[in-house]
């Protein structure tokens, strides 16, 4: 029985399958592919972040540079602790923790906060105003941090956050994003705050009081606000986001005036709930102001030095001091802090990655810092030098003397002069030496370099080629020619014969015959 089962064994077909070495080939190739397809997916998702990242900084660039123009200022940042959607978020917070100045602070979520600058600002005498110059450094200048204020710049939520989900960082200098620029406050430049509450339908009264001026809104609200001037005011879920513009335009640069609390001047947050208008602005001393000045930046930026193998100051090359550009002068930051998000509040209004440890990037996302590192140098090899963040903006795109941004998306020339692409000497509204690329062109007539010679875009359309009589028989510089018909009631037999040695051709619209001797050329209607 044993021989048998033996033999069996021994004449039986071979089982099919892979042997340990065929499977460990399979398994390595397939690992190679799973790899390959791996990193494929990581590098398409990281370039994916970035773009995405890099054309939200240009809208927040072109949107503060728009504000800019419009308001004479900067905004202040918002608060990135709350989630999207709740009161107030992303709408821009000039006064964290409701703190009167010149207090240092951040509010109670470490979120939003005025610190110290990396310069200082001499304020200047009575009846001085301060201009293209940087003034001295007895003492520090203050800085605003916190987010970018979305809703305030005519932004979405999503422009507010980078690529990999965390809002960018927004930190701007306190004295560029103020009214009248007035920030330091205290008995220094005899600043002080102006405070009213009326109920809806009433007026709300301000004066600034003798020898100064209203400057700017420390707080507005139109809504369902609680509080009462020399306490504190706390905003409602019902609150009309237009309320610091509507008083800020109202009352900005004068004495005192009144406006009214009412859905007119507003619009009505919420129907039905009854209403009230509570305001704080700051007076100061009229004679006493700081015109817009990039010179007043108090932020510092640092790029990598090779030759030192550390971050240096960068100078900022519009800001001269005595002929040298200037350290320490930049107006603004804002900072995307890339894919580890260490420090970077989400849409819930949380920091999911702390602020913490080692790295270069841990610098821009410290609340109490006034300097913020530039990408130059990217590394993501743990410790000092780690850097990841995706970059530093350090100012807006703004117009010029003669461009102005009439949309987010679009810009005139304020002027109506002529415009050259490559040349200098532009002959049109828009003169382009050189070919011009449209993907979607709308013209009403195409023209030769003289402006004659015109064809009518619409003729291609289909429409300004008809004949109102007669058919057409052809078309000249984009305009139909037309023939009339023949008037049969003109041709009487036998008048008007073709001459001998000539054939008949055909009639005139007015009925008589077209005769053609052979040879010549042919004739035409009278």
């Amino acid at each position: 029985m044993i021989l048998c089962v033996s033999r069996a064994i021994k004449k039986g077909k071979k089982i099919a399958g892979f042997s340990l070495i065929e499977l460990a080939i399979v398994m390595t190739i397939v690992g190679l592919f799973v790899a390959t397809a791996s990193q494929t997916y990581r590098l398409y998702t990281k370039r994916t972040a970035l773009n995405s990242s890099l054309e939200k900084k240009n809208n927040i660039e072109i949107a503060l540079g728009k504000f800019m123009s419009v308001n004479g200022r900067l905004p202040c940042p918002a608060d990135p602790a709350l989630a999207v959607g709740a009161a107030n978020a992303g709408l821009e917070n000039c006064r964290p923790n409701n703190v009167a100045y010149p207090t240092l602070a951040c509010n109670a979520t470490n979120s939003l906060c005025r610190i110290e600058g990396a310069r200082g600002f001499v304020f200047p005498a009575a009846g001085t105003t301060v201009q293209g110059t940087v003034p001295p450094n007895p003492g520090p200048e203050r800085v605003l941090r916190g987010a970018v204020p979305y809703v305030t710049l005519g932004l979405s939520p999503r422009d507010a956050y980078d690529g990999w989900g965390s809002m960018f960082t927004y930190a701007v200098t306190e004295m560029l994003a103020s009214s009248f620029f007035l920030s330091q406050g205290g008995t220094t430049n005899n600043c002080i705050e102006v405070c009213n509450k009326v109920n809806e339908n009433a007026s709300l009264s301000l004066n600034a009081g003798a020898g100064r001026i209203l400057t700017d809104v420390v707080y507005a609200s139109y809504g369902n606000g609680t509080g009462t001037c020399g306490t504190s005011f706390t905003t409602g879920a019902c609150h009309a986001a237009v309320s610091v513009d509507r008083i800020r335009t109202r009352f900005q640069g004068k004495v005192s005036d009144t406006y009214a609390a009412s859905n007119a001047n507003f619009g009505d947050p919420c129907s039905g709930t009854v209403k009230n208008l509570a305001v704080i602005m700051r007076a100061c001393e009229a004679t006493a102001s700081v015109s817009f000045n990039e010179a007043n930046g108090a932020i510092d930026h640092r790029r990598w030095d090779e030759g030192t193998g550390t971050d240096i100051k960068r100078r900022n090359p519009n800001v001269e001091v005595a002929g040298v550009q200037a350290f320490d002068s930049w107006m603004l930051a804002v900072v995307s802090h890339g894919p580890d998000r260490k420090g970077g509040w989400n849409a819930q209004g949380s920091m999911p990655i702390p602020c913490a440890g080692q790295g270069r990037d841990v610098i821009n996302c410290t609340m109490n810092s006034a300097s913020f590192i530039d990408p130059t140098y990217v590394s993501t090899t743990p410790g000092t030098t780690f850097y990841d963040d995706a970059f530093v903006s350090t100012s807006p795109i703004r117009e010029s003397d003669k461009w102005h941004f009439s949309t987010i998306a679009s810009i005139r020339n304020k002027e109506g002069t002529m415009v050259g692409i490559g040349t200098d000497s532009p002959g049109t509204a828009l003169d382009v030496n050189g070919a011009v690329r449209a993907m979607d062109a709308e013209s009403t007539a195409y023209c030769n370099n003289a402006g004659g010679n015109c064809f009518e875009a619409r003729v291609i359309g289909g429409s300004g080629i008809a004949c109102s009589s007669g058919w057409m028989k052809g078309i000249v510089n984009g305009q139909a020619v037309c023939e009339t018909k023949i008037n049969t009631t003109q041709i009487v037999s036998g008048v008007g014969s073709c001459a001998a040695g000539s054939y008949l051709q055909g009639f005139c619209s007015n009925g008589t015959r077209i005769c053609k001797v052979p040879g010549n050329p042919d004739p035409v209607c009278p």
